[in-house]
C-alpha cells in the first residue's frame, strides 16, 4: 500500500500539494487527474522521490520512503513518462532490460522477460534490434512501459505516458495497459489530465485541483455523485451521461430476452457506449451478448440506471 500523509510542496511562493493525504491500495490502479498545474505530477515524483514533501511523509507498506537511499527506491519502482526516455543508441531489447541488468540479472533471464513483455505489448519480436529513432511513437510508448515494468517491480508510476499519441493508438494502448494490469495486478499510479483515459484506466480516481483533493472515488462515484461544481464540471456536466455508458459494461446493464436470427452480437465485457454505438449502426434497439444464452442488451436497459 502507498500513503500520502498530509503531504505538502512549495516551489517558490506557490502551494503545489497543500496538506494532501491519501491511501492507494496493493493491486490497484489508481489515478491523478486534474488540470495543468493542479499538483498530481508532484505527488507522483514523490513516491520515487524525484520531489521530497516539505511536509509529511509518503510509506510504501508503512515504511517511509526516505528510509530508503533513492536509488535503491527507484530501482524497484517502474517508471513511465511522456517523452518516453529511451537511450537512442541502445537497441530495444537493450533499453528494456535496463534496470534487470542493473539489478544483476543473467542474460537469459533478461532475455526471456523482454520477449515475454514484447508479446504482452504486441510488439513484434522482430524489431528488438532496433533503435529508437526507427520505431513509430506508438511503439517507443509501448517499450517504455514495457522498461517500466521489466523488472517486475511491485509498483508503476505513469506520467501522461499516452499523452502525445494519436486518438486511435492512445485507445489501443489503454485497453493493452489495462489487459497487462489486470494479469499482473502490479499497483499503478497514473497521471493524466484527460478525464476520459481516468474513466476509462482508473480503479479509482483522486481529482486534484489547487494542490489539493476534491474527491476521490469510483469512476461511478466520481460520474454520479460529483462532490462540487468543480468535479462536475470536469467529468462533463451535461454530457456526462455518454461518460457514464464509457464506464459501465454491457453485462451490468443485460437483460433476459431474445432476438431473431442473424441479429449482431456484443460482447459482454463491451463497454455501453459501444453498445449504442452499434444499435445505431445497426439500427436496431437490441442485441445479442456473446456466450450469454438468453440474455440481450437492449436500448432500455442500457438507458436504465445503474443497479
Amino acid at each position: 500500500m502507498i500513503e500520502f500523509s498530509n503531504v505538502s510542496k512549495r516551489f517558490g511562493q506557490g502551494d503545489a500539494v497543500d496538506g494532501v493525504s491519501l491511501q492507494i491500495a496493493s493491486g490497484e490502479l489508481f489515478v491523478l487527474v486534474g488540470p495543468s498545474g493542479s499538483g498530481k505530477s508532484t505527488l507522483l515524483r514523490m513516491i520515487n522521490r524525484l520531489v521530497e514533501p516539505d511536509e509529511g511523509s509518503v510509506r510504501i507498506d508503512e515504511k517511509d520512503v526516505r528510509d530508503t537511499p533513492a536509488t535503491d527506491l527507484r530501482r524497484g519502482i517502474g517508471y513511465a513518462i511522456q517523452s518516453v526516455g529511451l537511450f537512442p543508441h541502445w537497441s530495444v531489447a537493450r533499453n528494456i532490460g535496463t534496470v534487470p541488468r542493473l539489478l544483476g540479472w543473467k542474460d537469459d533471464r533478461i532475455e526471456a522477460r523482454v520477449q515475454e513483455l514484447m508479446a504482452m505489448l504486441e510488439l513484434d519480436a522482430g524489431i528488438a534490434t532496433r533503435l529508437p529513432a526507427e520505431l513509430s511513437g506508438g511503439q517507443q510508448q509501448r517499450v517504455g512501459v514495457a522498461r517500466a515494468m521489466a523488472a517486475t517491480p511491485a509498483i508503476v508510476l505513469m506520467d501522461e505516458p499516452f499523452g502525445a499519441l494519436d486518438p486511435v493508438t492512445r485507445e489501443k494502448l489503454q485497453h493493452a495497459f489495462r489487459r497487462i494490469h489486470a494479469d499482473t495486478g502490479t499497483t499503478v499510479v497514473f497521471v493524466t489530465h484527460d478525464m476520459d483515459e481516468a474513466l476509462q484506466l482508473g480503479d479509482r480516481i483522486a481529482f486534484i485541483d489547487g494542490g489539493h483533493v476534491r474527491q476521490c472515488g469510483t469512476p461511478l462515484e466520481l460520474l454520479l455523485s460529483p462532490a462540487d461544481e468543480v468535479v462536475r464540471g470536469f467529468v462533463g456536466g451535461a454530457s456526462a451521461g455518454l461518460r457514464l455508458l464509457s464506464v459501465r459494461k454491457v453485462r451490468d446493464a443485460m437483460t433476459p430476452g431474445s432476438v431473431a436470427d442473424g441479429t449482431p452480437s456484443i460482447n459482454a465485457d463491451a463497454d455501453l457506449r459501444q453498445a449504442l454505438s452499434m444499435m445505431v449502426d445497426s439500427r436496431l434497439r437490441t442485441l445479442r451478448v456473446d456466450g450469454a444464452d438468453g440474455q440481450v442488451i437492449s436500448l432500455d436497459g442500457l438507458l436504465a440506471p445503474p443497479r
